[in-house]
C-alpha cells in the first residue's frame, strides 16, 4: 500500500506542505481556466478596473477580514488666494468586512487500489471531477453573492417601479433595459413611478477609453453585464440586436473578452452566463437555488418573483469593485486510505477564502457614511430582472 503514496505513510503524505501546495497550484490554475467569473477577478491588488478586487492575507476559518477603501473627495474646496487650511477635507478611509469561509468535497474509490496503477487512475479521475465541482461551486458563490438583496433593481418593462412584482411574461428583456442600467450607473439617479428623480449609487466603469476624434476630448465608460439563457433568447428579438453584435465583433480583434460576448451596446459588454442548474453555474432564477457563503449564508430568491409569483431571471450589470475576494492559498487536493478498509482510497479538495458583494455600512465606519449615497447600498451591482420563458 505504501507505493500508492510514493513510499510514505498517509500521515506523512498529508502533512507534507509541498505535496499539498503542488497539487493546489495545479488544480487552482485548471479551475481558473474553466471559470466563467475568473476573467473578471483582479490579477493583482492594484487592478482598479477589476469587477472583483482581491486582497491577500492570512485567513482563518470564521474570522472577519477587513477590506479598506478610501472614498473620493467630495467637498467644493475653495477659490482665490486663501490658505490651504481653508480647503481641508479629511480622507474618508472606509472598511468592509468579509467573513472567511471554506468549501470542501470528497469522493471514495469504488474499487480496491492495491497497485500504483489503479491508485493513480483513481487520483486522476477524482482530481478532474473535484476540480469541475470546485469551478461550479465557486462561480455559484460569486453569482449568488452578487444577486443577494440587491438595492438597485431594473425591472424589465417597468423601469420606474424599483420592484419586480409588476413583471409579466409579456415583458421581454431588451437593449432598452441595458441602457436604463447604464444610465443609472453613469448618472447616479433613476426615476420613480411619480416621475421624481431619486439618487442611486453610480458605478465605477471596469474599463475606460479616451476619445479625441470628435474635436474635443471625452472619456468613454464601459461596464459588463452577465445575462441568463432566457434573456439571451429575448435579446435576439430586439431589432437593435444586429448592431450590438457587429460592435462586439469589431472590438473583439483587440480584446479577447469581446470575442466571447453576445454583443456590445451603449458601452456595455453583454456576456452569456447561461442559467444555473445542477450541472452548470450561471445566472439565478427567482425559483432557483441560492449558494450561501461568507457574509450571506441564506437568501430568499423569490424576492425577485414577478406578477403572480412568475419566475424571473436575475441578470447582473456590474462595475469595477462590485465584489471582494479574500484569498490566502490555492485549493488543496488530498488523497488518503479509507480508515475502515485501507484497500480503498478517498480523495478530497478544500479551499479557504472569503467573498462578498461590496457594500459599505455606516455603523462599521464611525458614521462616516451616514449621509453618503453608498451607505448600505450596492457599490457596483445593478440587478436587471426579466421574466423566464415558459
Amino acid at each position: 500500500m505504501s507505493n500508492a503514496f510514493d513510499g510514505r505513510t498517509a500521515a506523512d503524505f498529508l502533512s507534507d506542505p509541498d505535496t499539498r501546495v503542488a497539487y493546489g497550484e495545479e488544480i487552482n490554475k485548471e479551475m481558473m481556466v474553466k471559470s466563467k467569473v475568473a476573467p473578471f477577478i483582479a490579477k493583482n491588488p492594484s487592478d482598479e478596473g477589476a469587477i472583483i478586487k482581491g486582497v491577500v492575507g492570512t485567513l482563518e476559518m470564521g474570522n472577519n477580514f477587513r477590506v479598506p477603501f478610501t472614498d473620493e473627495l467630495l467637498d467644493a474646496g475653495a477659490r482665490g488666494n486663501v490658505k490651504f487650511n481653508a480647503t481641508e477635507e479629511e480622507l474618508k478611509k472606509l472598511s468592509m468586512f468579509v467573513k472567511v469561509d471554506m468549501i470542501q468535497h470528497s469522493v471514495p474509490s469504488t474499487e480496491t487500489v492495491l497497485n500504483p496503477k489503479s491508485a493513480n487512475s483513481f487520483r486522476a479521475t477524482a482530481k478532474t471531477k473535484l476540480k469541475n465541482w470546485g469551478v461550479k461551486k465557486v462561480d455559484n458563490i460569486y453569482i449568488s453573492g452578487f444577486t443577494a438583496d440587491c438595492t438597485n433593481i431594473v425591472a424589465c418593462g417597468h423601469h420606474t417601479a424599483g420592484v419586480t412584482t409588476g413583471i409579466t411574461t409579456s415583458d421581454k428583456f431588451c437593449l432598452a433595459d441595458v441602457s436604463e442600467a447604464k444610465a443609472r450607473a453613469e448618472q447616479g439617479y433613476a426615476y420613480n413611478a411619480a416621475g421624481e428623480r431619486i439618487e442611486v449609487p453610480p458605478l465605477l466603469p471596469y474599463m475606460q477609453e479616451e476619445n479625441g476624434q470628435k474635436g474635443y476630448f471625452e472619456t468613454l465608460n464601459y461596464y459588463v453585464m452577465w445575462i441568463g439563457s432566457d434573456a439571451e433568447r429575448d435579446l435576439k428579438d430586439d431589432p437593435n440586436w444586429v448592431n450590438a453584435q457587429k460592435e462586439a465583433k469589431d472590438r473583439g480583434a483587440n480584446n479577447p473578452l469581446f470575442t466571447g460576448s453576445l454583443g456590445f451596446w451603449d458601452g456595455v459588454l453583454l456576456l452569456p452566463f447561461k442559467t444555473a442548474n445542477k450541472r452548470q453555474s450561471g445566472i439565478l432564477r427567482s425559483n432557483g437555488e441560492f449558494t450561501g457563503f461568507s457574509n450571506v449564508k441564506k437568501f430568499d430568491l423569490t424576492k425577485y418573483s414577478g406578477a403572480g409569483g412568475i419566475p424571473t431571471e436575475i441578470n447582473l450589470f456590474l462595475g469595477a469593485g462590485a465584489g471582494v475576494i479574500a484569498v490566502d492559498q490555492p485549493a488543496n487536493f488530498y488523497d488518503w486510505p479509507d480508515k475502515d478498509d485501507p484497500r480503498y482510497l478517498k480523495a478530497g479538495t478544500d479551499k479557504i477564502f472569503g467573498f462578498a458583494k461590496t457594500k459599505y455600512n455606516s455603523k462599521d465606519n464611525d458614521d462616516l457614511l451616514e449621509d453618503n449615497i453608498y451607505n448600505n447600498k450596492d457599490f457596483g451591482v445593478i440587478a436587471v430582472v426579466s421574466p423566464c420563458r415558459a
